[in-house]
């Protein structure tokens, strides 16, 4: 071989190899946050921000045993709180003095990433690690995360060097603008956190609380009568419920994909033989994307982190066998 086209060659492997270990090694920072935010012991104030609008929160977490519980107070506008041991989500509502109580649905949410398709990660999406910066007082490695289709946005994501808690991300458009941002002002790790901290700082009576308790069945894994068509390269099914939210309401039901970054929802709601017609197609709910469509006597409820058409695509894709 020509001496010039073998330097030429093993330069390409060299750069090869590089690009191969620095998109492991990001992945692995992307496994810490998936750890790091269920195990860890942490409390901080947390800034949230999308459009014009911003809100802030006070987030204690606390694991103990093999069980995660956190408590988060809102401290913009109208109180509200949310306490959550395990699966279970309390939401109390002050001004209209209501509990909604439900179990989660998993899905990634800042800080927390789910370890489900992680590994896949690298098929539909260029993962880089970017120059050390800080946040709020933490060193920080940033990891830029680039959509590989149509089918995703493009995220940046600032992770604590020393316990992998994820610090900041960000969201962006196709033109770059920040669709939407998450970021610690304020944060203590390994913080002594007392179990009765993740309790409601709201004292409930009996007789004075308007209590919806939100009746959940885990869907059978073997249930064929809805199926999604090609659905979204990358995204699996993570939950699959049967919800009922009051006494008098028919069972809709709920399934929640996701690629380990962005998650879809998916609400299927029976129509009354004498509800008005609802409204359909595409709508924004402030930095999620929404379509609704009708199928049957059936109608589909899509929200998701995903661009529009990718939703549409998604949506689409769904049939029954039981029109």
């Amino acid at each position: 071989m020509n001496p010039r086209f073998a330097g030429i060659a093993l330069c390409l492997l060299a750069a090869s190899a590089w690009a191969e270990s620095s998109r492991n090694d990001a992945l692995e920072w992307l496994h810490r946050i998936s750890a790091s935010a269920q195990t860890l012991n942490y409390k901080g104030t947390i800034v949230y921000q999308s459009g014009g609008r911003s809100e802030s929160s006070r987030v204690s977490h606390l694991f103990e045993g093999d069980s995660d519980m956190e408590l988060i107070e809102m401290l913009d506008g109208s109180p509200r709180e949310i306490v959550r041991i395990g699966d279970e989500v309390r939401t109390r509502l002050p001004e209209s003095r209501r509990v909604v109580i439900e179990r989660r649905v998993p899905q990634p949410h800042f800080p927390l990433m789910l370890s489900t398709g992680l590994g896949e990660l690298s098929d539909f999406y260029y993962i880089r690690r970017l120059p050390l910066d800080r946040v709020a007082g933490f060193e920080a490695q940033p990891v830029l995360i680039e959509p590989r289709d149509q089918n995703r946005y493009r995220r940046k994501l600032w992770i604590d060097r020393e316990s992998g808690l994820l610090l900041r991300s960000e969201t962006y458009e196709e033109n770059g603008q920040v669709r939407e941002s998450s970021a610690f002002t304020e944060l203590h790790v390994g913080a002594a956190i007392d179990r009765n901290a993740i309790r409601s700082s709201f004292k409930r009576q009996d007789n004075g609380w308007n209590v919806q308790e939100v009746q959940t069945i885990a869907f059978p894994a073997n249930e064929s009568r809805w199926s999604v068509g090609p659905g979204l390269p990358g995204f699996r099914r993570v939950a699959a419920m049967v919800r009922k939210a009051q006494i008098n309401q028919q069972q809709g039901l709920q399934f929640v994909f996701t690629d380990g970054l962005a998650a879809v929802s998916v609400f299927v709601d029976p129509l009354a033989a004498d509800a008005a017609q609802p409204s359909v197609g595409q709508f924004a709910m402030g930095p999620l994307n929404v379509y609704k469509r009708l199928t049957g006597k059936y109608l589909l409820v899509l929200m998701g982190d995903v661009p529009p058409a990718a939703l549409k695509k998604f949506g689409d894709g769904i049939s029954s066998a039981i029109q």
